[in-house]
């Protein structure tokens, strides 16, 4: 199976390994999203702040990883999604602190290494879409997960 073998890759099991040294010591929920509006983003985004402002004991024990696709299909609605996710991100930056969010935009969609990595590396999975299609990342998520304890099992035993 693909993903049993991409687990091991090196170069997946290297950036796994910096994300979890990034965030030494604190639970790491991932979020992988296209940047539009009914992506949830936002959405996910008020909740966390919210977390923190009811909850302020976990600001040093979370981590939210979140990673934005933009696609250009819908510029519009992408440029106003993107805008106002980077004006939540700094608010809540400002407010509880700069290493709870780990954000970052791309123009391309993550590669299967670097979703495995994520997924590894974060204890999490947060999907918060509106309105979306067939999401196979919970899968991949959980897939992952099992995959990565397997081979350590495999590995401890000599197998």
């Amino acid at each position: 199976n693909l993903i049993q073998e991409a687990v091991l890759w090196p170069q997946v099991v290297a950036a796994a390994t910096a994300l979890r040294d990034k965030h030494k010591g604190k639970l790491l929920l991932a979020g992988v999203d296209v940047c539009q509006r009914l992506s949830g983003v936002p959405l996910k985004l008020l909740a966390f702040e919210q977390f923190f402002n009811q909850c302020p004991t976990w600001k040093d024990k979370l981590v939210l990883v979140q990673r934005v696709h933009l696609t250009s299909s819908r510029q519009g609605d992408e440029a106003y999604s993107s805008h106002e996710i980077k004006q939540l991100v700094t608010r809540i930056t400002a407010s509880h602190g700069a290493d709870v969010i780990d954000y970052e935009e791309s123009a391309t969609p993550l590669s299967l290494a670097d979703r495995l990595a994520l997924w590894l590396a974060c204890d999490m999975l947060l999907v918060t879409s509106i309105r979306g299609g067939l999401n196979l990342h919970p899968l991949e998520f959980v897939f992952a997960k099992g995959a990565s304890k397997a081979s350590d099992l495999h590995a401890k035993a000599g197998v």
